[in-house]
């Protein structure tokens, strides 16, 4: 339920299109319109009134129930109590009784005097809204002033006038009370890296915000939808059913959970604020190195930063926001990073096929605003990039994990081959070979040599290497016939 915004003294247009509406329903004969229908009070009848949220939420541009008008067209009024108790009724209905989410707004207005609610039914993006647990048949519609069970016909022109819904686009249901938009967002991220300046009049800045999908335009105004939230948020955690969406940053003192908690922190601010601040922060958690050069002292984190970078904003794109009871969350240990969102891998990708696989998004819009600005490129390439950069420093292999509910992606510390598992190792073998395949190169003896940093001295453990490769099906020799000097490896699916 969207509540009106507070301390606004001019009049909004839920309430004036209400009253254009009431007014145009009663003089100079009192009708009932396809876009509204008169209650005295909230009836007992509560299939009906599903009904009436079916008709309006699949009919265009919506509608509007009107309390306090009797069945006569006569405007008889309406106390708070019966207000706040047939908004809290009707809130309950719009999330429970259908299909898909109905979205409602609701705002008290004035009619010759007379206290009326109006409550705004809007249209849906995706139709038809029909009964939960019943057939499609269950959909209804306005017609003649009255609400009746949808045609064939009507059927499908619902379907063809419907769309897919995008979580991102949708306006956001927030039941928090704002004067203005800029009381619950920072826009700043965006003017810096785009460099368009919201000069001028509100209605410029919020039209381009509205280009840019982080605001939708209903009959309220300009709200915010779930991506101006996910994306510029001041805080999260204010804003009920968004709090899980904020990045929780966890330090342990050793190698386990069992260890003690060193330092907690939740990043609550939307991602275009706060992920520039989250990689800055896990690299102050783990250790660096330090070498000399040219007698200057440099330091380098123990892992590199683009992986880290390239993993919390793949964990952040690709988490699934249908789930509000797990953050995306970060845990450091003493001997790696552990990064893991909500929901498991989209579609028909695997573990093994993360590297060749044709890009997919869960998050479209998210993924391409982040693209927009120029934090991620939305082609697909976040793991490999992060794998490329463990391999560039001879670091050991990344570890994936995936289930229904989660997807964890783990970044060890530097470790030497010795250290490494027979496991990892191959691993670190098929994972080489699969990033050599997708962009076209051939993994050779001497390819894997360089990918553990060995000297030439080492190829004999480069070829026991690969033959457990093999043996494991994790590769396979590209092609049988060719001699020792021309042989190459393929990933096994290749």
């Amino acid at each position: 339920l969207v509540n009106t915004h507070a301390g606004e003294t001019k009049m909004h247009s839920l309430e004036a299109k209400a009253i254009d509406l009431l007014r145009r329903s009663l003089v100079p004969i009192a009708q009932e319109l396809n876009e509204l229908d008169w209650k005295t009070q909230m009836s007992p009848n509560k299939e009906r009134l599903k009904e009436h949220l079916s008709a309006f939420a699949n009919y265009s541009g919506g509608g509007f129930l009107i309390f306090g008008i009797n069945n006569d067209g006569a405007p008889v009024g309406i106390d708070q109590s019966a207000v706040n108790g047939i908004t809290h009724q009707i809130a309950n209905l719009a999330s429970a009784a259908f299909n898909d989410r109905v979205q409602i707004s609701h705002g008290s207005i004035d009619y010759n005097g007379v206290p009326l609610l109006a409550v705004q039914i809007h249209e849906a993006i995706e139709k038809p809204i029909h009964l939960r647990g019943k057939s499609i048949d269950e959909s209804y519609i306005r017609s003649g002033g009255q609400t009746r069970k949808m045609s064939r016909q009507d059927l499908r022109v619902a379907i063809a006038n419907s769309r897919t819904h995008r979580f991102e686009e949708m306006p956001a249901p927030i039941q928090t009370t704002y004067t203005k938009l800029e009381d619950i967002l920072d826009y700043s991220a965006i003017v810096a890296r785009t460099g368009v300046k919201f000069i001028g009049a509100d209605q410029f800045k919020h039209e381009r915000l509205h280009e840019l999908k982080m605001l939708a335009k209903t009959s309220e105004g300009f709200v915010p939808t779930n991506l101006g939230l996910l994306a510029c948020a001041k805080d999260l955690s204010k804003l009920p059913t968004f709090e899980r969406y904020a990045v929780r940053v966890l330090s342990y003192q050793g190698v386990s959970k069992v260890s003690s908690v060193k330092r907690e922190r939740i990043f609550s601010n939307g991602f275009t604020l706060s992920l520039d601040e989250i990689v800055a922060y896990v690299l102050t958690e783990i250790p660096f190195s330090e070498t000399i050069k040219q007698a200057t002292r440099l330091t380098t984190p123990v892992i590199p930063e683009i992986a880290i970078r390239e993993i919390i904003g793949n964990a952040v794109i690709h988490r699934h926001y249908a789930r509000t009871d797990s953050y995306t969350t970060v845990e450091i240990f003493s001997d790696r990073i552990e990064v893991t969102n909500p929901g498991g891998l989209i579609g028909d990708i695997t573990l093994d096929r993360l590297l060749d696989h044709p890009p997919r998004a869960r998050n479209e819009v998210l993924a391409e605003l982040m693209k927009l600005l120029n934090y991620y490129e939305e082609r697909g390439s976040g793991i490999d990039k992060t794998v490329s950069a463990m391999e560039l420093f001879g670091m050991p292999p990344v570890e994936f994990r995936s289930s229904k509910d989660h997807f964890t992606a783990i970044l060890y510390t530097p470790k030497s081959f010795d250290d490494m598992s027979k496991e990892e190792r191959i691993n670190a073998v098929y994972q080489h070979a699969c990033l050599n395949y997708v962009c076209g190169k051939k993994t050779t003896n001497t390819t894997v040599r360089e990918r553990f940093k060995f000297d030439e001295s080492k190829m004999t453990k480069v070829f026991r290497l690969l033959k457990d490769a093999i043996e494991s099906n994790r590769v396979k020799v590209g092609d049988e016939n060719a001699s020792r000097k021309f042989i190459y490896y393929l990933p096994y699916w290749a």
